[in-house]
């Protein structure tokens, strides 16, 4: 089921502080269903971090027109992306990130899943 997710056109995208799905990620969630997507989400957080690879790139970049280039609508948002990495290093050490799958319903997902079984 995890192949729904390979599109590379998929991805997340900044709402002011909340990571939320971009337009095709958005599609599929209405094809599948929130709690679909977040089951293969939290089963497959290596499509999180493809995503969220591709935001922090972003986010330097946005930081280098700011600092640099002295781009005012970088500089207006650069409060965004330093939230958005203090979520995302707390993410490369294992911590958990909020991704809001829809307006209501947010989704808990970990770089490195804790799985309990039981017996």
């Amino acid at each position: 089921m995890s192949e729904i997710l390979q599109d590379k056109s998929l991805g997340l995208v900044l709402k002011g502080y909340n990571l939320i799905p971009n337009g095709s990620l958005a599609t599929k969630i209405g094809i599948y269903t929130p709690m679909i997507l977040e089951t293969i989400l939290q089963e497959h957080p290596e499509e999180v971090d493809k995503w969220l690879q591709k935001l922090h790139r972003e986010s330097i970049h946005q930081k280098k027109l700011c600092l640099f280039d002295n781009d005012t609508a970088a500089c207006f948002n650069i409060e965004i992306y330093e939230h958005f990495e203090k979520s995302f290093k707390s993410w490369e050490e294992g911590g958990l990130l909020r991704i809001m799958l829809t307006k209501d319903r947010p989704v808990w997902v970990s770089k490195k899943p804790l799985f309990i079984h039981a017996k």
